[in-house]
């Protein structure tokens, strides 16, 4: 498995992607650098000590100190929440496991090891290689000579571990990792963020998986991470190994068609490798033309539907669904693979700022359709579930499962839904599946920098770098953070949370600050700091948005 870059300063992410909200493809490859396998599994006994290769030119180490929550009694403040930042594996609790060497300089095998336990454990363990950061996962469990039984994706959501699963390959998201969701049986879906071949290295051409295909997997879910499918929460495997394959008897040359707003006829190309055939159409504007199909001249089976115009004001989506079957000894075989056909507004040429102003008069109840051809356009910050994309002239925050990652450019034509939340336009759903979309760049030193700015600067320039990743330096406090602490009210002897918000002053001008995301922050009043920050409001207050405590950087 290739080492994946935790970036640092103004290109954070969650090490997952929302996706999973998480990085999904931001993380960037080390060609000198791989571990054989990032999921190591350890008997309840202790009996058998599993080991790992490491090969790498550079110096690494599992003494790698982390932030724990912790909390002491204040005489003022009461019950207070800080962190404490120590060495991961001599931390309470995590003592158990023992990894021999735990420090080196070049290719290594890496022993792991524990003493006998009647409970599993587990541990998302780091190694440091160079500047890059690995998770491997630890699981002290029963190991049996058995196969593995087959869990359903219920299985998967309500217990931790490691699973075997066969459902459905339903959506790819990432050919570069193998990232895609899995639906079983029972239509519930998990999401797999990587998929490996025997030497933990991404390979995905190598699986031959494709939307319709049933898939057996197998591989640990991860402890925090979660994906989104049919507007559900769904919990994710990482760095699956394929079991097995079992081809589709056909599959569609794309799962997702977009076409225009006006009345007209599209073909949906299929590749068919059984012997019958039957289309069904669930959506009451679309019809299938004379009820059959056609076959052109490389063999594709050719489904031409046939859209009536829209004339609802808003983006729709229907559903085809072809199914295919094949006696197979002596049992009938059935494969139904189902493409998604999206129905556009009427398309506007312009830019990002475009988006937001059809999207701000919507609600959470009431989302508004965009569809926009804009120009060039980077991906500039990712935070979970939050996407920020950026033209030369406006910015626009993507919520939800976007798929992008920094550093990737988006250029033509997007649309989708969205709604102002406390009056900031959000695009809930953003498809840029007639766009054109660049790679996120390997090397950090090519990732999108903060723009360096004046806090006096920006308030007389604010609709400019609205949504913008920012840099100001020198900010004094004078109103205090204190994030995720937890306070005693003296009034009601209840326990209430700290303030995320604050306030930053440059000596002239003073702004609202808040802590977007719930982590650990300190900025008590007076100190000095720079901020990578996003100008974002709340209702109709102007504020600077901080998405990470590596975000702040205390000066003199």
């Amino acid at each position: 498995m290739k080492l994946r870059y935790i970036l640092s300063a103004f290109a954070v992410v969650a090490l997952a992607f929302t996706a999973c909200q998480r990085e999904d493809a931001t993380s960037a490859d080390l060609a000198n650098a791989t571990v054989s396998n990032s999921y190591v599994r350890i008997p309840l006994d202790g009996s058998a000590q599993p080991t790992i290769k490491l090969t790498t030119s550079d110096e690494w180490t599992f003494a790698v100190k982390v932030k724990y929550d912790t909390s002491y009694t204040d005489a003022v403040k009461g019950s207070v929440k800080t962190k404490i930042e120590v060495e991961q594996l001599k931390h309470k609790g995590n003592e158990w496991l023992s990894i021999s060497p735990l420090s080196g300089k070049g290719d290594a095998t890496i022993t792991f090891s524990a003493p006998e336990t009647d409970t599993p454990r587990t541990l998302d363990v780091l190694l440091k290689v160079g500047d890059a950061t690995q998770h491997v996962i630890v699981r002290q469990e029963e190991l049996t000579a058995q196969e593995t039984p087959i869990s359903t994706c219920a299985d998967v959501a309500a217990k931790g571990g490691s699973f075997r699963v066969k459902g459905t390959c339903v959506s790819i998201t990432s050919e570069s990792y193998g990232n895609w969701y899995l639906v079983d049986e029972h239509g519930d879906a998990v999401y797999i963020y990587g998929t490996v071949d025997a030497t933990g290295s991404y390979n995905w051409s190598s699986f031959g998986i494709a939307v319709g295909d049933v898939v057996t997997i197998e591989g640990p879910k991860h402890p925090s991470y979660t994906g989104t499918w049919d507007g559900k929460t769904v919990p994710e495997l990482v760095d699956v190994q394929v079991i097995k394959v079992e081809k589709a008897l056909l599959a569609a040359d794309k799962s997702e068609v977009a076409i225009s707003s006006a009345a007209g006829e599209t073909d949906v190309l299929f590749t068919q490798k059984g012997e019958g055939l039957s289309i069904e159409s669930k959506a009451p504007w679309l019809t299938i033309k004379n009820n059959g199909y056609t076959v052109n001249s490389k063999g594709k089976v050719v489904v031409t539907v046939v859209a009536e115009e829209n004339t609802t004001g808003k983006r729709r989506t229907g559903e085809i669904v072809v199914t295919s079957n094949k006696l197979e000894k002596g049992a009938l075989k059935t494969s139904s693979v189902p493409v998604s056909i999206i129905q556009l507004v009427p398309e506007t040429k312009g830019d990002l700022s475009d988006i937001a102003d059809a999207i701000k008069s919507g609600s959470n109840k009431n989302p508004l359709p965009f569809d926009v051809t804009i120009p060039k356009s980077t991906v500039t910050y990712v935070n979970g579930s939050n996407t920020f994309l950026e033209s030369e002239t406006s910015a626009i925050l993507i919520y939800g499962s976007a798929g992008l990652s920094v550093g990737q450019t988006v250029e033509g034509r997007v649309f989708g839904e969205g709604y102002a939340y406390n009056n900031l336009p959000e695009a809930t759903v953003f498809n840029t599946s007639l766009a054109k979309i660049g790679k996120a760049p390997l090397n950090p030193a090519e990732l999108p920098q903060p723009k360096e700015i004046t806090l006096a600067s920006l308030l007389e320039n604010w609709d400019a770098n609205f949504g913008r990743l920012l840099k100001i330096k020198g900010l004094t406090v004078t109103d205090a953070i204190a994030a995720t602490y937890e306070v005693v009210d003296p009034e009601t002897g209840k326990k209430v949370s700290g303030d995320r918000s604050g306030k930053l002053f440059d000596g002239t001008n003073s702004i609202a600050v808040y802590m977007q995301v719930k982590k650990y922050l300190e900025m008590p009043e007076g100190k000095k700091f720079d901020v990578i920050c996003i100008p974002t409001v709340n209702r109709t207050t102007k504020q600077l948005g901080i998405w990470d405590p590596a975000h702040v950087t205390e000066v003199e």
